[in-house]
């Protein structure tokens, strides 16, 4: 059998979820090619590439690509990460099935991720001609067009596979007498990056804070003169963004809105304790108290503040990592089957580990939080 993989961005969670395919059918003997742009975080079997300035014509250069590819590599099985323009996309959808090709669809958020990605006729219609569609919450899947009549499986995010194996440099946190949180990402203003300094000055100092990625572009608010400040703006790479999160004791995440989060996934992986507002999917990836910690939407300050102190003791912050290392054990076999079955395979029973397989092994390589 071989399977083709899509992927629109090459970039964040989509990226490293369809890295997760392509090293799990890899394991199991699958013929699989993953398209996607190159120079970012996963490797890419087919570039998708376009120089091009206008963003329609630039989308409409990688889709004719990507089709071309189809057309060469001839897959029985294409899976399409999300999509970023439906109208476009919709040329790869026709190809697949003219070759005879099943189209998997993979629904990752319900909203717009790019431009014009929001046109719901379109999302519409890929939807309905797919397959097979694919979700990672049920939040999604019951938001998405026409979700009622669609032949979908629900499966958990998987480990960022490839991003876990990547050598990690020295992380630019050190260890203090203070524990961290850390918030990173792109610059969204429902991930909540402004409301970081507010939980910076509510904590008193009892905290540092650690902001990366294009979050830390600009003016990020932070005060140095409350606590230590580390900032890492713009691309940050798959090992350093590893380390940072292994250094950290808390990934701290108020957002106002969320699909899922691989920043949920990383942290339960890594070791950190996911602080997170109680929104959209993000309840089915956190049992609160468990293996990370949940706020009700628009909690204040103090409230967030009284989150992170419930894991400054190490013993309490061992429990609750330990536990999301089980949870994301559990939740990528549940995701390890459940693509292998979608293609039509079944999953070995004792399927060989991939990756970096235990939140233990790899907490144990993490400074110890100071009390």
């Amino acid at each position: 059998m071989k399977v083709m993989v899509v992927d629109w961005l090459g970039r964040g969670g989509i990226a490293q979820t369809a890295d997760a395919w392509r090293i799990e059918f890899e394991a199991a003997e699958v013929d699989v090619v993953l398209a996607t742009r190159p120079d970012r975080e996963v490797a890419a079997d087919v570039a998708l590439q376009s120089d091009l300035s206008n963003r329609l014509l630039h989308h409409l250069s990688v889709v004719r690509q990507a089709t071309a590819a189809l057309r060469e590599q001839r897959p029985d099985v294409v899976v399409i990460q999300n999509w970023l323009i439906p109208f476009l996309e919709a040329m790869l959808h026709h190809e697949a099935r003219k070759i005879g090709a099943r189209v998997v669809l993979v629904a990752h958020n319900h909203g717009s991720h790019g431009w014009a990605a929001g046109i719901d006729v379109g999302v519409a219609s890929l939807l309905e001609k797919a397959d097979d569609v694919v979700v990672h919450s049920e939040f999604v899947a019951e938001r998405l067009p026409g979700a009622a009549g669609l032949n979908r499986s629900l499966l958990p995010l998987p480990k960022p596979l490839g991003l876990l194996a990547e050598p990690r440099p020295r992380p630019a946190l050190q260890p203090g007498d203070r524990p961290t949180a850390l918030h990173f990402g792109v610059r969204r203003k429902a991930k909540g990056a402004d409301f970081l300094p507010a939980i910076q000055k509510a904590t008193g100092g009892t905290w540092d804070f650690a902001i990366a990625g294009t979050m830390a572009d600009g003016d990020h608010g932070l005060d140095p003169d409350i606590s230590t400040v580390t900032v890492i703006p713009g691309f940050v790479g798959p090992g350093e963004l590893c380390a940072l999160v292994a250094a950290s004791q808390a990934v701290v995440l108020p957002y106002s809105k969320a699909s899922q989060s691989a920043a949920v996934v990383l942290a339960q992986c890594l070791g950190s304790v996911p602080v997170s507002s109680e929104v959209g999917g993000i309840p089915e990836q956190i049992t609160d108290g468990r293996d990370g910690l949940l706020l009700p939407p628009g909690a204040d300050a103090a409230q967030w503040t009284k989150a992170l102190g419930s894991v400054v003791d190490l013993e309490r912050q061992a429990e609750l990592a330990d536990n999301a290392g089980l949870r994301m054990e559990r939740d990528h076999q549940i995701f390890r089957e459940g693509i292998l079955e979608v293609i039509g395979l079944e999953s070995p029973k004792q399927p060989e580990s991939v990756g970096i397989s235990s939140a233990g092994q790899i907490s144990a390589e993490r400074a110890p939080t100071p009390q």
